[in-house]
């Protein structure tokens, strides 16, 4: 078979051929679901890895497995086994992965929405509910497993909101909030699909791990005094990353993420919605959070770091969310004297170690910012 992994404008301008490596059939609590797993021609593929990660993804029984635990959460990749909506796909119960070598090496995986609709309407679509993943990270002896699961996670909860958010309700969100829904996914399901999730902590320590953490946070210290809301490819998913595991920690993570799927507003009023907090409030506990994340918290809404797993129970499943210490990435929290303060983002500034007697601050904000102290 062939399928279309590049296009311009709608038209496809790369094809790839591939053949069926797997193939399976699951019963699930959406009725009967087809695994389908293609490889490119001439690919060398480790099949155990292959194997691994098609049953994180799909496998008999309940609530064991990526699939049963986002469309608990977040509802059905796709309601019935007849498309209601025209000029879009007739799935029939199916899902596609798609293993090949991406062009771009470091990129792991990602869901294209064009595939959803016919041929007739976008001329680039494979027409079917397909996940595509680089077959580079499960070559040889040492594949990258952990990745590639985290990777699917993400990218079938895109696939699941583009169906609840974008078609059913008609919800145009922007990049960031899209991505911080991705990111919360990974976080909240690493323990359970045994991987280093976000944090790039074992899932078998719920503390925040050891100094000289190398993870994706040390982009988000780099970047932490910058725009939640202003998407930039280069730091935007740990700033996305950081902000998703504050909100799963603080405002009861698998509930919050049911919420804001099913929310009939957009981004920034949805969250605002599912925490019945404004923005810059959320915005000024998540900055204090990350400043406290070095202790356990006594201060509620600002917590990270709770010294060991934060265990959440929903709808009979449990989900365990490690702690979270940001000092202990390899990249220090980007302290400033001054800087450009944006909107929906925080200026993160040291005063000093040890200090005594008398202390005199001059601050200079714009209107409407709100300055908080923190001392410990």
């Amino acid at each position: 078979m062939f399928f279309c992994v590049n296009e311009k404008n709608g038209l496809c301008t790369k094809k790839i051929g591939a053949d069926l490596f797997l193939q399976k059939e699951v019963q699930t609590k959406n009725g009967v679901k087809k695994l389908f797993i293609w490889k490119e021609i001439g690919e060398d593929i480790n099949s155990d890895a292959v194997k691994e990660v098609a049953s994180s993804f799909l496998k008999d029984g309940d609530n064991n497995d990526i699939y049963d635990f986002l469309t608990l959460i977040y509802g059905s990749e796709w309601a019935g086994e007849k498309s209601h909506f025209i000029n879009m796909i007739n799935p029939k119960g199916e899902l596609h992965l798609l293993l090949y070598k991406f062009d771009k090496e470091k990129r792991v995986g990602y869901f294209a929405p064009k595939d959803l609709f016919l041929q007739n309407q976008v001329a680039s679509s494979n027409q079917k509910l397909l996940i595509y993943l680089n077959s580079t990270y499960l070559e040889g002896y040492f594949p990258n497993i952990q990745l590639v699961k985290s990777t699917l996670a993400h990218e079938f909860t895109h696939l699941i909101l583009y169906y609840q958010r974008t078609i059913l309700r008609g919800i145009n969100d922007a990049k960031w909030f899209k991505e911080l829904m991705a990111m919360a996914s990974e976080d909240l399901l690493a323990q359970t699909l045994h991987t280093k999730g976000i944090r790039n902590v074992e899932y078998i320590d719920g503390s925040p791990g050891e100094r000289g953490n190398k993870g994706l946070l040390c982009n988000f210290n780099k970047s932490c005094n910058g725009s939640i809301t202003l998407w930039d490819s280069r730091f935007g998913y740990a700033k996305e990353a950081a902000f998703a595991a504050y909100l799963l920690r603080n405002f009861n993570g698998p509930y919050l993420l049911e919420k804001l799927a099913h929310s009939y507003k957009k981004d920034i009023e949805a969250l605002e919605e599912a925490t019945q907090s404004d923005f810059y409030t959320l915005m000024q506990n998540f900055g204090a959070a990350v400043i406290l994340s070095d202790t356990i918290s006594p201060y509620p809404k600002k917590i990270f770091n709770f010294g060991d797993f934060k265990t959440l129970e929903y709808k009979g499943v449990s989900f365990g969310l490690g702690s979270i210490n940001f000092y202990n990435y390899l990249e220090p929290i980007a302290f400033k004297k001054e800087a450009l303060l944006q909107k929906f983002g925080n200026l993160y500034t040291f005063i000093g170690n040890n200090l005594k007697g008398e202390i005199k601050i001059t601050i200079y904000c714009p209107k409407g910012a709100d300055v908080e102290f923190i001392a410990k």
